[in-house]
């Protein structure tokens, strides 16, 4: 028996998920289904795969089970333009919101998975870019359950 048609690669639903996302989540100014170089961008959205369960061939194929982590990075103040904190805290918000639309208009996709959830709270902290500028990043983990 080939196995291998049951197999679903995490990088093809990877970049799927990116592709949906930049359609709907009209507030990021960048969406990628890897770490970019930030270069001041912001907001930006990216994907990144955080493992994956796969279980037992059965009659109904394999269990394909992939967790992303997304990461949402929004500039947090520059004072010099008058973008604050406070712009910094809604714009997260707004994103949020966005975020929550989007996971409820696709929990299938046709040929790439069958169920989409978020796995825990989401997690927001000051995170500090190379560059030396300070951003807000909150991190969701998604569990997508693939077709092969």
């Amino acid at each position: 028996m080939d196995v291998s048609k049951h197999i679903a690669n995490r990088k093809k639903i990877r970049k799927k998920l990116a592709f949906i996302l930049k359609g709907t989540m009209r507030s990021v100014q960048a969406i990628t289904p890897y770490e970019p170089i930030f270069e001041g961008q912001s907001p930006i959205l990216f994907i990144i795969s955080a493992g994956s369960n796969r279980g037992y061939l059965t009659k109904q194929g394999l269990n394909n089970e992939f967790y992303f982590d997304v990461h949402t990075m929004v500039l947090a103040s520059q004072e010099d333009d008058g973008y604050t904190q406070e712009n910094a805290e809604d714009l997260l918000d707004d994103i949020d919101a966005e975020f929550a639309l989007f996971l409820n208009n696709n929990r299938e996709c046709d040929g790439y998975w069958i169920a989409i959830d978020q796995v825990e709270m989401s997690n927001a902290r000051t995170a500090v870019i190379e560059n030396g500028e300070k951003y807000i990043q909150e991190i969701r983990t998604l569990l997508i359950k693939a077709v092969p």
